[in-house]
């Protein structure tokens, strides 16, 4: 019998698993039956999904009597929801889960959370920093709407919790270049291949992970663009950011170091020995090395994404068409990140001035 993937009621596809979704007697059921995702399987769930019910109540009254953890039960709910997000956001995801909720609250069994003590075992996370507090509560509400869905609890003890929006101050780590720190860096570099890397992020503005990606075929000097389409992640390539792709204008200065530098090459432009995507994290540590033999601040990779925007700007730049070199979707995010680099006209507003007070001599005489 033939059939097509995803038009089932209640066989549905999350990642490369099936999963249960029904609704009996008021009783919501969702859950994965670790069946991979095949028409035949499709078909078996959908046909079967009532006798699966059973057969995860009882599943889950078996886990509840032997109490199970979160370690345990929030792995499987990870795996299930995640797998059909970007690689990266996924493998940050379960890094965080790994690192802090399993090695702080693991051990705790689900059905023992209550929300009166919900607020001090989240109290565990307070010596981490907001993005990764923020990922655990998201992580953490997540599990227990899996556990209230299964019936492990009556409700969800995180959900009516915040993170609090005080942040520790620390060293800005991506605080942009002056001009004359980016000639130099440009100019000391003795390495070609993180001088090429450099002279693209300043002049561009683009992420780190959409410069590794680069191929010289997205590179055209007679049109002046470069085609930006892809990103590396853990030495695969990805979607960008944004999951959009867009043209980066080539400066002039650029086009005349890119016309030079990639006359012979061909293909993937960084790569490593073994022909596979260079490592960020290589490429940051030569960059930090080039930085602490010039005695200049020390500085991310990103802080050249920074140095592009605020220059620009700071040298009277439109600020539409710098925000649609930087990738971002609207304008308000370079506005948030930008406004104070600016470039700020004293003889602003003067011509209205001008008129307004010409407008009141005429009316006097």
């Amino acid at each position: 019998m033939q059939t097509t993937l995803g038009n089932f009621k209640h066989a549905k596809i999350r990642g490369k698993y099936i999963q249960v979704h029904a609704c009996i007697n008021n009783v919501r059921y969702r859950f994965s039956t670790k069946l991979r995702v095949t028409a035949r399987n499709l078909l078996y769930v959908e046909n079967n999904y009532m006798q699966l019910i059973e057969k995860h109540k009882q599943e889950v009254e078996q886990n509840n009597n032997i109490g199970l953890d979160i370690a345990t039960y929030g792995r499987e709910i990870l795996e299930a929801h995640c797998e059909q997000r970007k690689e990266n956001t996924y493998i940050r995801y379960l890094n965080v889960f790994k690192k802090y909720i399993v090695s702080r609250i693991g051990y705790l069994e689900v059905a023992e959370i209550k929300p009166k003590n919900a607020r001090e075992i989240f109290a565990n996370f307070n010596d981490i920093t907001a993005t990764n507090k923020s990922i655990v509560l998201n992580l953490l509400k997540l599990i227990f709407t899996h556990a209230v869905i299964d019936g492990l609890v009556s409700a969800n003890p995180f959900l009516h919790l915040k993170c609090s929006t005080q942040r520790v101050i620390k060293e800005d780590r991506n605080k942009p270049f002056s001009m004359q720190e980016m000639k130099q860096i440009l100019s000391k570099c003795d390495n070609a291949l993180l001088q090429l890397y450099l002279f693209i992020a300043f002049f561009t503005g683009m992420r780190p992970n959409e410069i590794l990606a680069l191929n010289v075929k997205d590179i055209d000097l007679s049109l002046g663009n470069i085609y930006v389409n892809k990103s590396v992640s853990h030495n695969k390539l990805c979607t960008t950011k944004t999951n959009a792709a867009r043209y980066v204008e080539i400066t002039a200065t650029l086009k005349q170091y890119l016309t030079s530098v990639l006359k012979d090459k061909s293909g993937y432009i960084f790569l490593d020995s073994k022909k596979g995507f260079m490592n960020e994290k290589r490429i940051a540590y030569n960059f930090k090395k080039l930085l602490k033999k010039l005695d200049i601040q020390n500085n991310t990779l990103y802080s050249t994404r920074h140095t592009f925007a605020s220059l620009m700007l700071q040298n009277g730049e439109d600020m539409h068409w710098v925000s649609k070199q930087l990738g971002h979707k609207d304008l308000s995010t370079t506005l948030q990140y930008y406004v104070k680099y600016i470039k700020q006209d004293k003889e602003r507003g003067q011509e209205f001035n001008r008129a307004f007070e010409d407008l009141e001599k005429q009316e006097v005489a």
